[in-house]
């Protein structure tokens, strides 16, 4: 393990992305609430998002279709009205809650599949970013992430922050720590500028990180000559690691300060990030959906979805591949099945509005 304060490289690495060729911007950031207090815990990691990008901000609350776990039938027309009122004044209190914060935002209101719904508005909207609390009117589980959420991500496609739901609301959110993973690919490094512009805003302090992954022995890597000759290479990749992280610390080091790098060796990738994560108290993790071994067919590449699902901090997932194209090559509409058309009506108002 080595963790050192970005220096200038040593001669032969090997060129980085570069910080200019990062993801689009974020221009709107979508937070989904279900009236608890577990889900509104995401609120201020939505506003966080919109000060450090200037985005705009929309709350959108999903109404249960009768027979959901809080649907009303359909012929109690007046008791689906006066829910829908409720909804829409949680959803005010929360929007002038964000503007004494600094930003505006605009409220929702769908009428659906809670997780169909938030994957369709968000696409409908144009969102660049879903924000969602981990867990939410289900209550804490054993599970890591509740089931709208663990559906929303599973189908989305998209980039989104994963707030881990808390009893208490922070009264803001303010990354002091981000820790970065970065697997030596040009899509692990295209979170890069976002990762810039948020230390930027609050000063944060960012750890880049590289695992090399520890050579085991077993019935196939036998052990003797082979097994050597694998931790050889594997001391090897240690070594490049350094130099490679060296080299993209000193191009950040040059638009913020404290950044440092760690390369380290683990036999289980994943969870030596989410351990690192731990050690280094970090606020936030910022990572690409995919890295250097990309499935497209995959909304969340391997690395990327263990840690949304097991992280114990803030996780932001920045989406690498464009939203999937709804059509198929015939010309004939695809069919999706984890966002069908909503069923009712999507009501929409800025803050303030009668």
């Amino acid at each position: 393990m080595d963790t050192t304060q970005a220096q200038t490289p040593q001669t032969g690495a090997q060129p980085t992305a570069g910080l200019d060729r990062g993801l689009a911007s974020i221009t709107h950031v979508l937070a989904c609430v279900d009236r608890s207090v577990l889900s509104e815990s995401c609120v201020p990691y939505a506003v966080f998002l919109a000060k450090v990008f200037g985005a705009k901000l929309t709350l959108l609350h999903v109404l249960d279709l009768p027979g959901g776990s809080s649907g009303l039938p359909v012929s109690e027309a007046l008791g689906w009205e006066i829910s829908r009122h409720e909804a829409q004044a949680y959803l005010d209190r929360l929007a002038r809650a964000a503007e004494d914060a600094g930003v505006p935002a605009t409220t929702l209101i769908a009428e659906g599949h809670p997780a169909a719904s938030i994957v369709t508005v968000g696409r409908e909207v144009g969102a660049d970013v879903t924000v969602l609390g981990s867990h939410g009117e289900g209550g804490r589980t054993r599970w890591a992430l509740g089931g709208t959420a663990s559906q929303v991500l599973s189908s989305s496609g998209g980039s989104v922050l994963v707030a881990r739901s808390s009893p208490t609301v922070l009264a803001d959110f303010e990354p002091k720590t981000i820790v970065v993973p970065l697997d030596g690919s040009t899509r692990a490094e295209s979170v890069l500028p976002s990762v810039v512009r948020i230390a930027k805003k609050y000063q944060s302090a960012v750890t880049l990180a590289h695992v090399v992954i520890e050579p085991v022995a077993n019935a196939i890597l036998v052990a003797g000559e082979d097994l050597e000759h694998a931790r050889g290479l594997a001391r090897r990749l240690e070594i490049n690691a350094e130099r490679y992280l060296a080299q993209v610390g000193a191009q950040l080091s040059r638009e913020i300060q404290g950044v440092r790098t760690l390369v380290f060796r683990s036999k289980d990738e994943r969870q030596a990030l989410i351990e690192l994560s731990e050690r280094e108290s970090a606020d936030l993790i910022v990572l690409s959906a995919h890295g250097a071994t990309c499935n497209v067919g995959r909304p969340l590449g391997t690395v990327a979805g263990y840690m949304v699902m097991l992280a114990r901090p803030a996780l932001l997932v920045l989406q690498d591949l464009p939203q999937r194209d709804e059509a198929t090559e015939g010309g004939e509409p695809a069919v999706d099945h984890y966002a069908p058309p909503l069923r009712g009506a999507v009501h929409a108002r800025p803050t303030g509005a009668p």
